[in-house]
């Protein structure tokens, strides 16, 4: 129950009645409520500190938690069946997707040489939508601790700007 503090009264020519309930707050992702990424183990030490029932959805906006698998010549694939037979990501998976969440992958840095080797990463471009559809992923986040030059970082920001037309196809709504 909203209460209100103020001024409550109208009498003669003059006035005021305060206060009307406040507004409620901006959904995730607008000005003033950022999005919020969370990194998820799921292996059952994390868990046993960090139950999947503790996640904070209301902001937690995406959630960062297990990968595909890339290939030594960038091909990345992902077969559900092996994914899910993890049950703590299995539980992950469902709970994400109930509360409205993203979920990504993760890469300490660009697997298989795919800042530098352009036919891997080409094979890389050419498979990562099948496998983030296949498995029912938002997108990739790196971990990369990264570039050491001007110029690798050009590279890898391309890459990024490549993997996203890559996985959308031209949809403009698509992001991750």
């Amino acid at each position: 129950v909203w209460l209100s503090q103020g001024y409550n009264d109208w009498s003669g020519d003059a006035g005021a009645y305060c206060c009307a309930p406040p507004p409620p707050p901006p959904p995730p992702g607008s000005p003033g409520r950022p999005r919020v990424v969370g990194w998820y183990d799921t292996t059952a030490q994390y868990m046993a500190g960090f139950p999947i029932e503790d996640i904070d959805f209301s902001v937690v906006t995406h959630i960062v938690a297990g990968s595909g698998s890339v290939a030594a010549n960038g091909t990345v694939s992902c077969d559900p069946a092996e994914q899910y037979a993890d049950p703590i990501y299995a539980q992950l998976h469902h709970a994400v997707r109930a509360n409205g969440a993203k979920l990504q992958w993760s890469y300490s840095a660009p697997p298989a040489n795919i800042l530098t080797n352009a036919t891997n990463r080409a094979n890389f471009l050419a498979t990562v939508r099948g496998a983030v559809m296949a498995c029912d992923v938002d997108g990739i986040e790196f971990d990369y601790e990264g570039p050491s030059s001007a110029e690798e970082a050009d590279v890898f920001t391309t890459l990024l700007i490549d993997i996203k037309q890559a996985v959308c196809l031209g949809n403009s709504s698509c992001g991750f």
